[in-house]
């Protein structure tokens, strides 16, 4: 566009009320009032020459009688004292182009204010991180009028929310807030530079934490908010997460515990550490020696110990830390239960006041015949290796040669000792042939009972481990029955 040329003009008699005919552009119409010329003019010049003499031409004030574009982008740039400032001069000259603005340099306390005004198309804010994080949300809804946030002050760090920085779900940055992050520049070298900022999100899902940290080198920390139950199971995600980017550890439920075992809690104590106040452990597998200790720990508020019954038989009223153990739970080899089973000074209201007994190992427990029944309300309580109530074995020992059959039906029992006499056995021979659950076979009788039923014996096979002569007499076969039956005869003792 040519220059506009000076207006030439004589006031009338009221002088500042003349408006002068034509345009002056701004610094013509500067370059006229400070030579002392009198009168309201209209002002014709472009955006940017408008926006480099906006303060001056504040300063006019009811002297601009109208402002017009004249020529190029209609947008004026000027700053948040400016625009403050200019705010009369705007509302009340006569716009004669369409316009927009676009202000720099705005607080987040003035930011709603002037984005209200419609004329407004963009804004560049500037303020410090703390300001820029609590109002963070606010930002977000205007990001489409935002061209850039930039951080003053020491600090580059903002925080702001899980739900903030990622809405309901997933761990990178949502769509909105990614853009408006991608806007923010901070200064820690004298120098303004773009994406210049650290991240530290709170209230974030226990689940989502450790993918979050790796999954964006922006962010400096997380502070996790969730139930305990969720807290419990994503334990190890949490432990794999950089101790310095782990702030802390709040838990929503505290009426609740975090469960967690007594591993954990030794080779995670660093993760742990970061509970809170709210924050309370339910700590399982606690060994009866390991009791006081972890009782000791004001973040636990309760624990279960799992031992050996000899171990916990001796966690007394005199141990330390006693009313945090919720539960006792045995846990022994097969062998020593057997052991524990056989031993009459140990009594079923011993093994009963037992929380739960569990087996450490697969193996069968050997159990008397005449002890199956007495201890059945322990076996009831029975748990198996792989912790399901109800899957354990028996190995029957010192039974019946009549008590077999029934025997046999207990899904429980995998094995079958018989110890009878020769005489009551007899008529069970054929059934304790084909009993796939007898596997030991020991009988005892008189040399004459022997005797008689020593082919019957022979049809019992290997089963048949044993046969006790009860008196030195000699027993009578035939020559037949001696080499026939010869490995029947190496049987008894």
């Amino acid at each position: 566009m040519s220059a506009i040329a000076p207006v030439h003009a004589t006031p009338n008699s009221s002088g500042a009320s003349t408006i002068l005919p034509g345009y002056k552009s701004a610094q013509q119409a500067l370059d006229y009032l400070q030579g002392g010329g009198k009168g309201r003019f209209n002002i014709s010049d472009t955006a940017a020459n408008i926006a480099s003499n906006f303060d001056a031409l504040v300063t006019m004030g009811k002297q601009a009688a109208s402002l017009k574009i004249s020529t190029g982008g209609t947008q004026i740039n000027l700053n948040a004292r400016q625009y403050a400032s200019g705010t009369a001069l705007l509302a009340s000259i006569s716009i004669k182009d369409s316009f927009s603005l676009k202000v720099s340099g705005v607080g987040t306390a003035n930011m709603a204010a002037i984005l209200a005004n419609a004329k407004v198309a963009h804004v560049d804010i500037a303020d410090n991180s703390s300001n820029i994080s609590q109002n963070f949300s606010t930002l977000l809804q205007r990001s489409g009028k935002i061209d850039k946030i930039t951080l003053t002050g020491a600090s580059t760090g903002l925080t702001l929310t899980q739900t903030q920085y990622n809405g309901n779900s997933g761990t990178s940055a949502s769509g909105t807030t990614a853009a408006l992050l991608g806007k923010v520049w901070g200064d820690l070298s004298g120098t303004s530079t773009q994406g210049q900022y650290t991240l530290a999100i709170t209230e974030v899902s226990a689940s989502r934490a450790a993918s979050m940290v790796s999954g964006n080198a922006k962010i400096s920390s997380v502070a996790v908010k969730d139930t305990a139950s969720i807290i419990g199971a994503n334990l190890a995600g949490l432990a794999g997460i950089d101790s310095s980017k782990l702030a802390s550890i709040t838990q929503a439920d505290p009426l609740s515990a975090i469960a967690v075992s007594h591993a954990d809690y030794v080779a995670k104590a660093a993760t742990l550490s970061k509970l809170d106040g709210t924050g309370t452990l339910s700590v399982t597998g606690v060994s009866a020696a390991g009791v006081a200790a972890v009782a000791g720990d004001g973040k636990v508020k309760n624990l279960s110990v799992s031992d050996t019954y000899d171990n916990i038989k001796n966690i007394v009223g005199t141990t330390p830390g006693l009313s945090k153990v919720i539960q006792k739970n045995v846990v022994d080899t097969s062998a020593h239960i057997a052991a524990i089973f056989a031993d009459s000074t140990i009594h079923n209201a011993d093994l009963l006041a037992m929380t739960a007994i569990k087996l450490s190992d697969s193996g069968a427990i050997g159990i008397k015949s005449a002890d199956l029944a007495a201890r059945a309300p322990v076996l009831s309580q029975m748990y198996g290796s792989n912790n399901v109530k109800g899957n354990y074995f028996l190995e029957v020992t010192q039974a019946s040669a009549a008590e077999a059959r029934t025997l046999a039906t207990n899904a429980h029992i995998q094995h079958i000792a018989v110890k009878d006499t020769v005489g009551a056995a007899s008529s069970q021979f054929s059934a304790l042939a084909s009993n796939a659950k007898v596997n030991d076979i020991t009988l005892n009788g008189t040399y004459s009972v022997i005797s008689t039923s020593l082919d019957a014996m022979a049809n019992l096979g290997s089963k048949l481990k044993s046969i006790i002569q009860d008196s030195a007499h000699a027993l009578t076969t035939t020559f037949n029955q001696f080499v026939a039956q010869a490995a029947t005869l190496a049987k008894i003792t």
